[in-house]
């Protein structure tokens, strides 16, 4: 006596190639995403450098008016609205200088590039403030 009948097998089977094909399938294209985007990995050591270098430039060639605005200013100071005014000219200034390719491989790996920018030059304003660069 059989467990199973012979018929009901195969009929299994051949239910389950459909699946298993579909799986593979599915396996064959994350790998090659996967590829894809390991290709690109090196590249992106590349573009961070560059946005470093666009916002040190940025960053710099907004000091001189950042120096007026405080000297005109009652304590020396930016206000806040000046502030947050020159890091938008800043992050502006930096996406001028990224071409379509290295906004397109670092939007890829960060969700939010100006969000990136708007930190980068953040951090690059705080290392000139502690004498760092």
């Amino acid at each position: 006596m059989e467990l199973f009948p012979r018929e009901m097998l195969i009929d299994l089977l051949l239910a389950l190639i459909p699946v298993l094909g579909g799986w593979l399938v599915y396996l064959i294209h994350q790998s090659a995403n996967y590829l894809r985007y390991r290709r690109r990995v090196p590249w992106l050591e590349t573009y961070l450098r560059a946005v470093e270098t666009a916002v040190d430039g940025a960053v710099k060639s907004l000091m001189p008016l950042v120096e007026e605005a405080k000297a005109l200013n009652r304590g020396g100071k930016l206000t806040p609205e000046q502030a947050g005014a020159f890091k938008r000219e800043a992050v502006a200034r930096v996406k001028m200088q990224l071409n379509r390719e290295a906004r397109k491989i670092l939007g890829m790996v960060y969700n939010d590039l100006d969000r990136l920018l708007a930190q980068r030059v953040e951090a690059h304003v705080y290392d000139i403030k502690r004498g760092r660069k």
